[in-house]
């Protein structure tokens, strides 16, 4: 898009320069769009990694565009803070399973049991001797 002088904005001119370089890798632009009760947002999105992501978003409302690009820093700082929020969540999800098992009754480990440890035991031994069998066929 040029302004009423006929020069290109940032958008362009960004966009532009890294287009065709042999280093840089792009999405394509995606397009969503967003509706409510009242009105519908278009927005159209691309990253293009060249010594950091560049993001540039395109967002159509009620006739208006407005076309922006985000710097690698600030690409940086939203996957951090999306993998800071997802941790939190993980950890609060974890305190409220754990706080939920405390009244639970012990769960008893099967692996514990003789018997099972005995029949694991007669299974690996089985095994063993018939791996020893097809080794001496081999050899014979």
């Amino acid at each position: 898009m040029t302004t009423a002088h006929g020069n290109a904005d940032k958008f362009d001119r960004t966009l532009g320069n890294l287009d065709g370089l042999p280093d840089v890798v792009q999405t394509r632009p995606a397009t969503i769009r967003v509706t409510d009760i009242v009105s519908t947002e278009t927005f159209i999105v691309q990253t293009v990694r060249h010594i950091g992501d560049l993001v540039f978003i395109e967002h159509v409302r009620d006739g208006q565009t407005t076309r922006i690009v985000l710097p690698p820093s600030v690409t940086e700082l939203i996957a951090r803070q999306r993998d800071a929020v997802s941790y939190l969540a993980k950890r609060q999800q974890g305190r409220r399973l754990a706080e939920a098992q405390k009244d639970a009754p012990p769960r008893r480990n099967p692996l514990l049991d003789p018997k099972v440890r005995a029949k694991a035991l007669a299974a690996r031994k089985a095994k063993a001797a018939k791996r020893r069998a097809r080794r001496e066929a081999r050899s014979k």
